[in-house]
């Protein structure tokens, strides 16, 4: 009997368990949230950082191509995030339903 996960197309499974954990609209919220915390993060760093930089100085070095892959590194960081969040808390509840 073959495992049907493993002969899955990988590109589906990423695709079903991204849409799993959108699923609900909390996380959905938590995902625009933390898209944008890390915008502000990857783009605030260097401001706090560097001496004698400012965030208008900062936003003037950056193109926007810069600009998209900061809201693509964000996403993909919110949305690892969240998927994790999303295995911890399904798997305590199963573990939760299998010890009563």
């Amino acid at each position: 009997m073959k495992n049907t996960i493993m002969t899955r197309n990988p590109l589906k499974t990423i695709i079903s368990a991204v849409m799993a954990t959108l699923e609900k609209k909390r996380y959905k919220v938590w995902f625009v949230v933390l898209t944008g915390f890390f915008i502000a993060t990857y783009v605030l760093i260097p401001v706090w950082l560097t001496p004698g930089n400012s965030l208008s100085f900062q936003l003037s070095l950056l193109k926007p191509k810069d600009y998209v892959m900061f809201v693509i590194l964000s996403a993909l960081t919110a949305l690892l995030l969240l998927m994790q969040v999303y295995l911890f808390r399904s798997k305590t509840r199963r573990a939760g339903s299998i010890g009563q």
